[in-house]
């Protein structure tokens, strides 16, 4: 799982007395509303595993940021079914008042909003804070109170000084929604570009901007009965794009000019960064660790229809430009989500089941996304047997944006 998305489980587990012992309450947040159904998948009876699909799926949407009456009045039938089924199987004994309580949690939430403004997850990571703040075992409340008004003064002179002209840097007076900047949590280091990547990457970068929309829509129409590669497309949109640039001449700003002239030969990559709440690892880091931060997935159209592609991450690259403009490329292999069942399942509970052994047979020709586009998933295998194929499960990002 994720890095940060709940502790390791495989800690608290006791193989010998067959036991789990020293979860948190968010662990136990996380088995019920995704690891259970994840763990039982194949294994239990279809009636019994429906049960517990259905329940998992009620805590799961509850807890959502954002609620609508009517998916509360939703939830409110769903759960009543749930109880019903759940009381086909387990024995009366089993049905005490916290099996009941579920009944009351939609309409409670009705009331009283989502729930993440009422738990106590915040509270408790405040508490984990504040122990942080400790530097001296013998006088605790002390050090505590000095670290706390140390950090105090730090953040009323961070807000007096928003105010000031804050020192010029390229990247930050960007006008281009393309030029962001991460949280690098690993040292770049010199990257050399594959043959044809720099082309690739800079064609998959004008391509995808908004500002630069109508631009790749013109060259659509005139380009979309040219039968031509892949690769020499991507040329041609290049030089398209540059001559048009040249040809509004002082009606645009610097910043298309600068991606215009295209990407200097100078490169970095990374292993780790943050980015839309997230951390993202390269697979080859993720080799060596217990969590899993290497999954993606982003929305892509296929000229027919809008798919959801699923892969993992190969490199971190910072695409450099002139006057210090960068551009964050993933670098990417692709799962194959093309050809039916053979590649991708989506089972009637909603869970969508990829082959891993299977991957994109024209990804060396579109290896790169933006950053930005980016959303985390993780792949859990099955625990019937079923080599090769994995379960993908999203989550929300659950880190502050830079």
């Amino acid at each position: 799982m994720p890095e940060g998305f709940c502790s390791n489980i495989a800690d608290c587990i006791d193989l010998n007395e067959k036991k789990i012992r020293g979860l948190k309450s968010h662990d136990y947040h996380i088995i019920l509303e995704y690891l259970l159904p994840l763990a039982t998948r194949g294994l239990i009876p279809e009636d019994v595993y429906d049960a517990v699909v259905n329940l998992s799926k009620f805590f799961r949407l509850l807890c959502y940021k954002s609620l609508n009456k009517c998916d509360l009045d939703q939830l409110q039938l769903d759960i009543v079914i749930t109880l019903c089924k759940l009381e086909k199987i387990f024995p009366p004994s089993f049905f005490d008042i916290m099996v009941h309580l579920p009944v009351h949690l939609a309409f409670e939430t009705y009331l009283g909003g989502p729930v993440h403004y009422r738990w106590m997850y915040p509270i408790e990571q405040y508490m984990g804070t504040l122990k942080n703040y400790l530097r001296n075992n013998f006088f605790s409340e002390g050090s505590i109170s000095e670290s706390y008004l140390v950090n105090e003064s730090i953040s009323l002179c961070a807000r007096y000084l928003e105010d000031q002209d804050p020192p010029r840097t390229s990247v930050r007076d960007s006008t281009l929604s393309v030029f962001i900047c991460l949280e690098e949590l690993s040292k770049g280091i010199s990257y050399t570009y594959e043959p044809g990547d720099r082309e690739r990457a800079h064609s998959y970068i004008l391509k995808n901007f908004s500002e630069a929309e109508s631009i790749y829509n013109e060259f659509k129409r005139e380009y979309d009965n040219h039968f031509i590669p892949i690769d020499e497309r991507d040329r041609c949109y290049i030089a398209y794009f540059k001559t048009k640039i040249f040809q509004l001449g002082e009606n645009i700003s610097e910043d298309l000019e600068i991606l215009g002239s295209g990407p200097t030969c100078r490169a970095k990559r990374f292993v780790s960064c943050r980015v839309n709440g997230y951390k993202f690892n390269i697979e080859r880091h993720d080799e060596g660790l217990t969590t899993q931060n290497s999954g993606f997935t982003v929305l892509g159209n296929n000229d027919t229809e809008t798919l959801s592609y699923y892969g993992v991450l190969t490199n971190i690259i910072q695409i450099e430009y002139f006057s210090g403009r960068r551009v964050i490329l993933f670098k990417c292999k692709w799962f194959d989500v093309h050809s039916g069942d053979r590649r991708i399942k989506i089972d009637k509970h909603g869970f969508i089941s990829v082959n891993v052994n299977r991957t994109l047979e024209n990804q060396n020709h579109k290896p790169f996304i933006l950053a930005s586009q980016a959303k985390q998933v993780f792949y859990v295998p099955y625990m019937a047997s079923r080599p090769g194929w994995k379960i993908v499960t999203t989550i929300n990002s659950h880190y502050s944006n830079v």
